[in-house]
């Protein structure tokens, strides 16, 4: 089952319908949603290629899946568009993954745009059909970016030479934020800008932990033996308890590690509930969501993210083979924010047959569990 939303969030739909479904129908049709390009695309695969577009859209949306494990690797369709088209995709998704596309100038940057043609010319695209690639490709980043002034706006019509706001409007921009599909995070800006004095006092407060832990499971899990070891601040088996956790999670308890696959297949409330239970227990000193403050911070360079948290020593210029960030014992020695959890990561990378890949392996795993915090 393929849903364009969580238990407890709202799905939106545009004119054309739901946005969930508007991408699914564009992975099919645009080949874009096989990822592993080799003609085929899985309900993983299209399920993922639908979320991350939705998700470039409108951010708060969180479209799931749920199926038995050999429902993930049905093959639903194969690719008709021609492999150039599909190669010249992929490009321009790169660049846009990679900060070069200004949404506010509505540009490539020079570099991109000189890559672009180049790609252009050796692939042999007529130029009107590679813009329609890059328009299709930038739709939702536009259509995000369109969201997020049309909120401006709003705002902006309620203050009017207004400092203070009470909390009644506070919850109709909180609603209005809801149905443009936008987080917390990405309005944040917005309130600083026009209402600094407010942004951090009035502002409806971000989720805090409960006092008493949610041990809930929609699969199932038991998480009292989690809560218990990162209670007792025991950080070496909590990490190692997390790791078990998640290969149930992902149904691979009969394999070392993960694929790229197994971390698509772990439920983002999962995921959420086992940060929660790292950060409050902690002192927000570790957790998913501290890592991905700190990956931010550093512009999702993932070795200078490794480096801040002690992943990775600085006298190791080289680090894709066999000196991959630590042996446990030395980290759980000397943590650094951010460090933990840990084991999941290093036994995926490890597991991978080939060391000269490790490094890239290692990133798209890290990336794939970030996109679920």
């Amino acid at each position: 089952m393929l849903t364009s939303s969580t238990s407890t969030q709202p799905s939106f739909e545009d004119a054309g319908g739901g946005i969930y479904t508007q991408y699914l129908v564009e992975g099919i049709e645009t080949g874009a949603a096989d990822a592993d390009n080799d003609g085929v695309i899985t309900v993983d695969e299209l399920h993922q290629y639908a979320k991350r577009k939705v998700r470039e859209a409108k951010p708060a949306m969180q479209p799931e899946i749920y199926a038995v494990r050999e429902g993930y690797g049905i093959s639903l369709a194969n690719v008709s568009v021609s492999r150039p088209e599909l190669e010249y995709r992929k490009e321009v998704e790169e660049c846009v993954k990679y900060d070069e596309f200004s949404v506010e100038n509505n540009s490539f940057t020079e570099f991109a745009r000189e890559h672009l043609t180049f790609e252009q010319e050796e692939l042999g695209l007529d130029p009107e059909l590679a813009k329609r690639i890059e328009e299709d490709v930038l739709q939702p980043i536009r259509l995000r970016y369109q969201n997020l002034q049309k909120y401006e706006k709003f705002v902006s019509l309620k203050l009017r030479g207004k400092t203070l706001i009470n909390n009644g409007v506070w919850n109709i921009f909180k609603r209005r934020q809801e149905r443009f599909g936008l987080r917390d995070e990405d309005v944040a800006p917005i309130h600083q800008r026009l209402i600094p004095q407010q942004s951090t006092q009035k502002q409806p407060p971000k989720q805090t932990l409960p006092d008493e832990d949610d041990l809930s499971s929609e699969k199932g899990i038991d998480y009292s033996k989690l809560r218990d070891l990162l209670k007792a601040q025991n950080w070496k088996e909590a990490d190692q308890e997390t790791y078990t956790i998640m290969q149930e999670l992902a149904e691979t308890t009969e394999k070392l590690g993960f694929q790229i696959q197994d971390i698509n297949r772990l439920p983002n409330r999962e995921i959420s509930s086992i940060n929660n239970l790292w950060v409050k227990f902690s002192d927000e000193v570790f957790g998913f969501s501290i890592q991905k403050s700190i990956y931010e911070r550093e512009g999702k360079d993932f070795t200078k993210f490794a480096e801040k948290v002690g992943w990775k020593k600085k006298e190791w210029p080289f680090w894709n083979e066999e000196k991959y960030i630590f042996y446990p014992e030395d980290i759980y020695a000397k943590c650094s924010t951010g460090c933990l959890p840990a084991s999941w990561l290093l036994i995926s990378t490890m597991s991978s047959k080939k060391a000269s890949t490790r490094g890239r392996w290692r990133e798209r795993i890290f990336d794939s569990i970030m996109e679920k915090v």
